[in-house]
């Protein structure tokens, strides 16, 4: 595909000859491949050669997904939210020879904006606002193609493009499966229980799963490439200038495992918080990951119990206990009473105060000390005028402060209700909804972040703008009114 790699590819991508760089590799070549690569090899030499041209007279170019005002209701935040559904969602794909898309066999919907294709971790938060308002069908749907993804590719992808195939996204396969769960029944999920098996080993085995010195085992994030992303090839060449070729690809390959976390990206994971070059993703053993994972192991022993398959039962629920004593041994932090990600470089704790820490609380990994400690830390450090907020660190990155995003306040809501912490879990609900709604008055649209210590102020930050729309916003939204009842 010429317009994830090759000559055409590093022209582009090198001269920004779109402002996004995820816009060209998103193309579609308009004829024969061979036929435009020597077409572009014999007049590229020429002075006048204008290679904007080029590109628009060769390629369909990837439009952002609209939000076309004669579809849209903007009456009300609500009314808007549920006239965009139909907008943000897609019907099964038709194959298209050199498309970097993966053509999927079910409806599924995108986030929006710049995001033109199913994203794993998205589609979670997503669903948690379809299941308030009864589609479990378009649930069912997303579910079955992340399978057919994890049989195709051997893991389910970032997003299905092919240039996401190197990496994952956060392990949300459990709690999507547990949504029909709820609603149909165990005779209902159990077809889909292998693929969760797959999940819960791909995240403990491998370059993924990681034997500390006492023999236990964690997770990381880990992306197989070691080349810059391509949709991010810019960016990515111009943070290695001057390096050598093997720290280059140490950085490309930590850049990348940044983008599989969710969180691209974070002080979270630098060395020098405010140096995106000293990144160090494959260092880090994060807790929200390993508490997704704890997860998936606590549902397997639940589905298998409830099935009758006992001795498949005790080893999930083995397996969850011993990750919740490396979770306690490495991560947890009696003195400061929160949790944190541990770097396996310097066997220490990190010193990065993020909403990572609620999903323990999520998954019910935590006891009621360890939760009574994480709510004071939320309450005293996290909780901002808008929300929670993604970490205290000050940098340029989008998943750090002052910006808040819907899984954060999902996770945290959600975990401090598991532990019947409801005046606070309350509060950051009405917090972010206050935020939305303020936004929404006067730009009539929501968006993909929100600036929760200013939240008068529009959230930056990052490689890309701020992209409306937004899936997994207007899911959390929707779940949070249910909760508040309004």
């Amino acid at each position: 595909m010429i317009q994830i790699k090759g000559d055409i590819f590093k022209a582009v991508q090198s001269t920004a000859v779109f402002p996004d760089s995820k816009t060209f590799v998103d193309s579609v070549p308009n004829k024969n491949e061979d036929e435009i690569l020597k077409d572009f090899h014999e007049k590229s030499t020429s002075p006048e050669f204008d290679l904007k041209k080029f590109v628009s007279e060769n390629f369909t170019i990837a439009e952002p997904v609209a939000n076309s005002a004669d579809k849209i209701d903007n009456t009300s935040m609500e009314t808007y939210i549920e006239s965009l559904w139909e907008i943000l969602k897609r019907e099964p794909d038709k194959e298209i020879e050199n498309d970097s898309r993966i053509p999927l066999p079910y409806p599924y919907i995108v986030p929006g904006g710049r995001f033109r294709e199913i994203f794993y971790w998205d589609t979670y938060f997503t669903d948690v606002g379809l299941d308030t308002i009864n589609r479990h069908d378009i649930i069912e749907s997303m579910l079955k193609n992340f399978i057919y993804l994890q049989s195709k590719i051997g893991h389910i992808p970032n997003g299905n493009r092919w240039y996401f195939a190197t990496r994952s996204q956060p392990p949300v396969l459990g709690l999507i499966i547990d949504l029909l769960y709820q609603k149909f029944g165990i005779e209902h999920i159990k077809q889909y229980i292998p693929a969760l098996e797959t999940e819960q080993e791909i995240w403990s085995t491998g370059q993924k799963g990681v034997q500390m010195p006492d023999g236990l085992i964690l997770s990381r994030y880990w992306d197989k490439g070691d080349y810059p992303r391509e949709e991010a090839y810019k960016e990515d060449t111009a943070l290695a200038a001057g390096m050598t070729e093997e720290e280059a690809k140490k950085l490309y390959r930590n850049l990348r495992t940044g983008a599989e976390s969710g969180w691209d990206y974070s002080a979270r994971w630098l060395k020098d918080p405010q140096r995106l070059e000293t990144i160090q993703a494959t260092d880090i053993i994060p807790i929200d990951l390993n508490a997704l994972v704890y997860g998936i192991e606590i549902l397997l022993a639940k589905y298998h119990k409830e099935l009758g398959n006992n001795e498949k039962a005790k080893y999930y629920q083995m397996i969850a206990e011993k990750r919740k004593e490396a979770v306690n041994k490495y991560c947890w932090n009696e003195e400061l009473g929160y949790y944190f990600d541990y770097n396996l470089e310097t066997k220490k704790q990190c010193e990065v105060y993020s909403m990572a820490a609620a999903v323990p609380l999520f998954v019910n990994m935590a006891t009621e000390k360890q939760a009574n400690k994480t709510e004071k830390v939320l309450k005293e450090k996290m909780l901002k005028p808008g929300g929670f907020i993604a970490t205290l660190n000050e940098t340029n990155l989008q998943w750090d402060n002052p910006n808040g995003w819907a899984p954060s306040q999902w996770f945290a809501v959600k975990g401090l209700l598991n532990y019947d912490k409801k005046e606070l879990a309350t509060e950051a609900m009405k917090r972010w909804i206050k935020t939305m709604r303020d936004h929404f008055a006067a730009a009539k649209m929501l968006m993909e972040k929100y600036n929760v210590v200013n939240p008068e102020v529009k959230a930056g930050g990052g490689e890309y703008s701020v992209q409306e729309g937004f899936g997994w916003t207007n899911g959390i939204a929707l779940k949070f009114l249910q909760l508040l009842g309004s």
